[in-house]
């Protein structure tokens, strides 16, 4: 049987788990922190830094961090939670960024809808910019990358957790899961 319990912070969560390995060390209770090493909640995306012209840096009133996330929510939704632009040390945008969404598996079943797996990336346009986006699953360092792949599909495989995001629908999920709010 699985239990989701979830905690208001991360720090809640480090307690609990410090406390179930302490004094649980025979109940057979294991904790899986969902968040961006475990879920697929990121989305990755490029625009060309041309098409603001020479407002192409992090002092663009236009086109921000906070405008982007505003639009996202209301085309895709309240569970899109961050937007991060990539820039140089003067403020120079890359043209570069990533999109998170909350860390729930119905937030990666939500990116699975946006960007299915065949489909290798999707064009959205925001605040007047194109952006190219793609699903974020894996790390691009080469070194540790691969590990830090193999280590997620295994905490992935060992929880249940994508059969749980392939086999049910959202409603299926709640029936199954029993959720503790602590």
């Amino acid at each position: 049987m699985i239990f989701a319990i979830r905690y208001h912070s991360r720090c809640n969560t480090e307690i609990a788990w410090s406390i179930a390995e302490q004094y649980g060390r025979n109940s057979d209770i294991h904790f899986i922190l969902l968040d961006n090493k475990i879920i697929f909640n990121e989305i990755g995306f490029q625009f060309d830094p041309k098409q603001l012209g020479n407002q192409s840096n992090i002092f663009n009133q236009q086109f921000n961090e906070q405008l982007i996330l505003n639009d996202l929510k209301q085309k895709w939704g309240t569970d899109v939670v961050r937007v991060q632009l990539n820039f140089d040390c003067y403020g120079k945008l890359y043209g570069s960024g990533l999109i998170t969404f909350e860390s729930t598996i119905s937030s990666e079943k939500h990116v699975n809808a946006l960007i299915p797996k065949q489909i290798k990336n999707i064009k959205v346009e925001t605040c007047g910019v194109e952006l190219k986006c793609w699903r974020r699953e894996g790390s691009k360092d080469l070194k540790n990358g691969f590990k830090e792949m193999n280590k997620r599909e295994f905490i992935r495989q060992q929880s249940g957790i994508s059969e749980l995001i392939r086999e049910f629908t959202l409603p299926k999920l709640k029936n199954k899961l029993k959720n503790h709010f602590i």
